[in-house]
């Protein structure tokens, strides 16, 4: 079952392993650093055997500073796991050659969409990356890969409609950090995410492309919104 998720893009090895790392990782420093640091200290200045009111108090502080840490500790070990994961680039007319064969062989839409994604998430490593297509039916299908479990489904849900009204506004492919008009930008990464891709047919938006930070904590490049660009036009 776990072959036949990683090969069909559903499951991603490199995501799981990256965060098992990370969570590893939180727990060591956790336990080592913090535990050295603490009572070593807490030993050298108070020094006795049963502990006072000031060593407690000390101790009780020591623990809120921990518990108020953990949370940015994980997000930068995370960063450097992810990075570490996913550092290596991709070849973009090999990334356009698997996407092609996806577009040509497959007929069916879930399994169009699916394995599109993944071709872009194993090039890009988003953090997540959210589909919508809307139909001529007035109905809207949405797809979601959500890689780091860091964003909730209702956040979403509520994505096409904090942008659908300046979507006019923006190129095709926009990176949100490039909009240079600050009332739309804000309203851009109120989305959550760090690129936003339409899909146009002669003029119609057929769908809109949602992609979150990269996991290796690297912004996209011009090469990246130019895959996406492309691929866009093909998947549309």
């Amino acid at each position: 079952l776990l072959y036949i998720l990683a090969t069909q893009g559903i499951f991603d090895v490199r995501a799981a392993l990256a965060r098992s790392v990370g969570y590893v990782a939180v727990v060591v420093v956790v336990l080592v650093v913090y535990a050295a640091v603490i009572f070593g200290l807490g030993g050298m200045v108070f020094g006795e055997s049963q502990p006072s009111v000031p060593q407690q108090l000390f101790y009780l502080g020591s623990a809120l500073a921990l518990l108020l840490s953990v949370g940015p500790l994980r997000v930068l070990l995370d960063k450097l796991t992810y990075r570490f994961f996913y550092h290596r680039d991709y070849n973009f007319n090999e990334v356009l050659q698997q996407f092609s064969t996806v577009t040509a062989n497959e007929i069916e839409l879930n399994r169009v969409i699916n394995k599109s994604l993944a071709v872009l998430v194993e090039a890009l490593a988003p953090s997540y990356v959210s589909l919508y297509i809307m139909s001529p039916h007035g109905r809207t299908h949405h797809y979601v890969r959500n890689l780091k479990g860091n964003h909730t489904p209702r956040r979403y849900k509520q994505q096409l409609d904090i942008v659908k009204d300046i979507l006019a506004e923006l190129p095709r492919t926009t990176r949100v950090s490039d909009i240079t008009a600050f009332e739309t930008r804000q309203v851009a990464e109120d989305s959550g995410a760090q690129v936003i891709v339409q899909l146009m047919v002669k003029g119609e938006h057929v769908g809109v492309l949602f992609f979150g930070e990269r996991q290796n904590g690297l912004p996209y490049s011009e090469q990246d919104t130019q895959l996406l660009s492309t691929t866009a036009d093909e998947l549309a």
